[in-house]
């Protein structure tokens, strides 16, 4: 339940009124709220573990940022 709420506040694509019958349905009756979310929502919406997403996106920006052609015309600085 606590996943669902967490979902249903990040969410961008839903319009205030939308999360708050999401909310509604799902504090006054539990189960079936939670189980229409996930069939209409679909569990992609759920947050599995964000934080490794974050750092896998960093480490492909840090990859592509240090592997970058250098800009003719300037020098790299070297680590002496």
């Amino acid at each position: 339940m606590i996943s669902v709420f967490i979902d249903i506040f990040r969410s961008h694509d839903l319009k205030g009124w939308a999360k708050a019958l999401w909310l509604l349905l799902v504090l006054v009756l539990p189960i079936i709220g939670i189980l229409a979310y996930f069939i209409f929502r679909g569990t992609r919406c759920v947050p599995s573990d964000s934080g490794h997403q974050y750092q896998e996106q960093s480490f492909r920006d840090y990859v592509q940022h240090v592997a970058a052609p250098s800009v003719p015309g300037r020098r790299a600085v070297q680590a002496r």
